[in-house]
C-alpha cells in the first residue's frame, strides 16, 4: 500500500507546487497563455497518477479485508474461486517483494463453489510461504504454479514448485506436527501440517504430494465443490 499511496502524495505534492506557481503569475498578472496550457496539462497527467494510484490501493485493501474476514470467520459461502485466488495472492504480495520468486495462476474464471473460503486461504497461504521458506535457495529466480480444474462434484488444485524438492527420507514426514528443515530460519513445522488437517479434517478433501530433488514439489488437492454435498 505504501507504494501507491506515496506515488499519490509526491504527485499532489507536484500540482499543490504547480497551483502555487500559477497562483504567483495570476496575482503579478504575468500569465501568458503558454503558462495556462502547461499548468492545464500537468494537471491532467498529475489528476490522472493520483486516481490511479488511489484505484490501486483501494483495490489492494479490498483484497485484505476480504481475506481478513474470512480467515476470522468460519462461514460457509457461496463464492468465485478465481477471483478469490487473486485476493490470497493480493494480500501475499508484500511476501513477494522481498523475493524475485514468480507466481502463476490458472483458473476457470466462472469457476464458483460453496465452502469455507478462510480455510483455502490458509491451505494456499500455506503452501506459498512454504515455497518461499524452503523450495528456494537465495540466488535463484523460482516459479510457483497453481492450476485449478473443475472436475464437476470436485476441484482438483495443482500447487507446483520448481524449488530444491524434498529429499525422499523426509517426503512421508512432511505432514507430521513440527517437522521442519528449517527450523535454524524460523520455520515453525506447522505449516504444512495445518494444510493437511483442513483439507482432509475441514473441506472434506484429500492430499497428495510428490518430489524430486533438483526439480521441485508439487501437491495435488481434491475438495468437493459444494460442501454440503461432501
Amino acid at each position: 500500500i505504501n507504494t501507491p499511496v506515496g506515488i499519490s502524495v509526491t504527485a499532489a505534492s507536484h500540482l499543490d507546487k504547480e497551483a502555487s506557481e500559477i497562483n504567483e503569475l495570476y496575482i503579478g498578472n504575468k500569465v501568458k497563455k503558454a503558462d495556462f496550457e502547461s499548468f492545464i496539462l500537468s494537471c491532467r497527467e498529475l489528476i490522472s497518477v493520483i486516481l490511479t494510484n488511489l484505484r490501486s490501493a483501494s483495490e489492494l485493501i479490498k483484497s485484505f479485508k476480504r481475506v481478513a474476514v474470512d480467515q476470522s470467520y468460519e462461514d460457509k459461502r457461496v463464492f468465485n474461486f478465481s477471483s478469490y485466488i487473486d485476493d490470497i495472492i493480493t494480500s501475499l504480495s508484500p511476501e513477494f517483494k522481498k523475493v524475485k520468486h514468480k507466481i502463476k495462476v490458472n483458473c476457470p474464471s466462472n469457476l464458483v463453489m460453496e465452502s469455507y473460503p478462510g480455510h483455502i486461504t490458509q491451505v494456499l497461504s500455506n503452501l506459498i510461504l512454504n515455497s518461499l521458506t524452503h523450495a528456494f535457495n537465495d540466488d535463484v529466480v523460482g516459479n510457483i504454479d497453481i492450476e485449478i480444474k473443475d472436475d464437476e462434484e470436485d476441484i482438483l488444485i495443482k500447487y507446483s514448485d520448481d524449488g530444491i524438492g524434498i529429499d525422499s527420507e523426509n517426503i512421508n514426514k512432511i505432514f507430521e506436527p513440527f517437522f521442519t528443515t528449517k527450523r535454524n530460519k524460523g520455520g515453525s513445522g506447522l505449516g504444512l501440517n495445518i494444510v493437511y488437517n483442513i483439507v482432509t479434517h475441514k473441506l472434506h478433501g484429500s492430499i497428495q504430494c510428490e518430489s524430486k530433488v533438483g526439480v521441485g514439489t508439487s501437491f495435488e488437492i481434491t475438495i468437493p465443490k459444494n460442501i454440503n454435498k461432501s
